[in-house]
Parts: structure tokens; sequence; C-alpha cells
């Protein structure tokens, strides 16, 4: 639930929903991306542990490196997929 749900402060920030639309949203944009969005988080996860592990001043540079990424997730997620005429997405 946390993957499905993880992406609804974006949609209240950037689209002005409430809160119970934006979760619907989110639902609706990680449905069919979970394993992708559970690597992703592993990856920042791990991320941030090394700079915890640099006596937590690499923090400084790994916290916000992960918060744009997961503003750029969220902008790729958001955006339409071109469909061809063949009906698949490029």
């Amino acid at each position: 639930w946390s993957l499905k749900y993880s992406l609804w402060p974006y949609y209240i920030i950037d689209k002005s929903m409430g809160p119970i639309e934006a979760l619907k949203a989110s639902g609706v944009a990680t449905y069919g991306h979970k394993w992708s969005l559970l690597v992703f988080g592993f990856v920042l996860l791990l991320l941030n542990l090394v700079g915890l592990v640099l006596l937590g001043v690499g923090l400084f540079v790994t916290s916000p490196v992960s918060l744009l990424a997961i503003a750029y997730v969220y902008r790729k997620l958001e955006s339409p997929s071109v469909v061809t005429s063949a009906g698949v997405g490029l």
C-alpha cells in the first residue's frame, strides 16, 4: 500500500486535489509499476545509507537528490504515454 499511495503529496501540491482524490490518483498512476517502484525505493534507501555512513554529512547531498528523483518519477508516471496506431505505448 505504501508504494501504491506514495505519490499522494505530489497530487495535492501539483494538481490541488483533496486527500482522498490524491490517494486515488496515486493508486491509478502507480498501477502496473509496483516492482519498478520497489527497486527504485531500495536504490534510494541504499543511496541514503551511504550518505549516513559518511558521518551523516553525505545526507546533505543524498536527501535532496532522493527528493528530486521521486519528483522525477512522479512526472514520468503522470505524463501521458504516446500511443501509436497499433495501440502500443512508446
